[in-house]
């Protein structure tokens, strides 16, 4: 470990992403006239909104922005051949390129909807996944020591944003649907306990990333380091114990509100959050008993 270099990124400089990303997520909803046209807006992010923006008198995209689009997995591609790193799922972005293009050069709408000639915007970014996942999988087989602690992290405050971007999504979705109408008990409820559980997600995250970065800065298990894991390990217990209790409560409610006649409906978390809590807490407790074991073997020596 780099004792006086953080390869981890700080929490508060994740919290500002997150920020970006909330934004992002209940933009696509506010900027909609219809349900129907936040839901694709959604589906087509954000390539629906660049030719919103630069489409011409006939209603296309100029040729320009979609070579402009098209050259950017392109330069990357060149990047890694000039950086001597490239691996074979690098051909990967090439793909990516023609599918860029593609998916400008059509328009975006119903009636491209349904054409079968059309290219989806979700073809682009399942070839960018499988590229990323790919080459994460190869850094992280091949990492050790502090490489691995800046995937881990990297990874965390994927996760973050993956949380924030709900939490954004489902403030949007709810300020639409009361626009343009009323919304009922139950739908109000669940939408509060989603936003709830990606706030407990995205703070979780954000325990997580402190941890790395004090593990990342001493280089060793140190006391500050067990006291960040501590923290991060008490959190996640009462965020798992929190969302659960949650749960139980609007179901309770709901039976005894059936009988008169209303009814909320059953919760909905994010199994995401719930899997993270859960898995951040065993390997920090997994953490705190390495730590334990190792201490009573130095007494032994």
């Amino acid at each position: 470990m780099n004792g006086d270099r953080k390869t981890v990124l700080s929490p508060a400089r994740c919290l500002i992403l997150c920020a970006a990303a909330a934004l992002a997520g209940c933009a696509v909803y506010l900027f909609s006239v219809s349900q129907a046209e936040s839901a694709l807006g959604r589906l087509w992010f954000p390539f629906a909104q660049i030719q919103a923006v630069t489409a011409g008198a006939d209603g296309r995209t100029p040729q320009s922005v979609c070579l402009v689009l098209a050259a950017l997995p392109v330069f990357g591609f060149l990047a890694q051949l000039l950086r001597q790193r490239f691996r074979p799922e690098d051909l990967l972005l090439l793909l990516c390129a023609v599918l860029v293009y593609m998916v400008m050069d059509s328009p975006l709408n119903e009636e491209g909807l349904f054409a079968s000639s059309a290219v989806q915007p979700s073809a682009v970014w399942t070839a960018l996944l499988v590229w990323a996942g790919l080459r994460i999988l190869r850094a992280c087989c091949a990492a050790e020591g502090a490489p691995l602690v800046r995937w881990c992290g990297w990874g965390v405050c994927a996760a973050a944003l993956y949380f924030a971007y709900s939490a954004g999504a489902n403030v949007g979705a709810t300020v639409l649907v009361l626009r343009y109408g009323q919304m009922g008990a139950a739908a109000l409820s669940k939408s509060a306990l989603m936003l709830v559980s990606s706030g407990l997600g995205v703070a979780a995250c954000m325990y997580t990333l402190g941890a790395l970065r004090r593990y990342d800065i001493d280089g060793e298990l140190s006391e500050a380091v067990m006291a960040a894991v501590g923290r991060l390990s008490r959190f996640c217990a009462a965020a798992l114990a929190a969302m659960l209790l949650l749960a139980a409560a609007v179901e309770l409610v709901n039976v005894l509100a059936r009988p008169a006649g209303l009814s909320l409906s059953s919760v909905s978390f994010p199994v995401s959050a719930l899997i993270y809590c859960f898995a951040v807490l065993l390997g920090a407790r997994l953490v705190a008993a390495h730590k334990r074991l190792k201490d009573d073997n130095d007494l032994f020596v």
